[in-house]
């Protein structure tokens, strides 16, 4: 398992292996306020694999699409956004092999079809405006599940703002 603690935000997670049917990604953090949004991206170059991003305000959803070269995918989900300034959240993104199982709080938020293979992805961004505890990755096939390496923010690769 791979864990960053409190590496602030913005910040980019590098994958150094491919994700992986049951790779999981766990995201521990805290909404910082409820005018601006945030979002949890899974990238591959451009490219956005997965985009979980949280709305609030007059449109307080969460809404999980794909898109490549800032095209949008025609398909995207969109579910009600239970959090609200303050609060604590636990976001789970498990790689399945048809799909990502997209949890919140432990509750399943949507099983997003892959539009792009897995294997493709290169880094996990996140946005500003939300304090992060901590990104825990693992399941990776290299990876030795009793290796934890703990990382902070200084080491995290963190190039690309938003």
């Amino acid at each position: 398992m791979h864990t960053y603690a409190k590496p602030g935000t913005p910040f980019v997670f590098p994958f150094h292996e491919q994700l992986t049917s049951n790779c999981k990604i766990d995201v521990h953090g805290e909404v910082c306020t409820p005018e601006m949004r945030f979002f949890v991206d899974i990238l591959s170059g451009p490219h956005s694999l997965l985009n979980v991003e949280f709305r609030f305000g007059n449109e307080r959803i969460i809404c999980l699409q794909s898109c490549s070269s800032d095209i949008d995918s025609n398909e995207i989900i969109e579910v009600t956004n239970p959090l609200q300034a303050g609060m604590k959240f636990h976001l789970n993104i498990v790689v399945r092999l048809n799909y990502y199982h997209v949890r919140l709080n432990g509750y399943t938020v949507a099983l997003f079809p892959h539009r792009y293979p897995p294997s493709l992805a290169q880094c996990l961004a996140v946005s500003k405006y939300v304090r992060i505890y901590s990104v825990n990755v693992e399941g990776f096939q290299n990876m030795k599940d009793d290796v934890s390496t703990e990382r902070s923010a200084s080491s995290s690769g963190q190039d690309l703002l938003f």
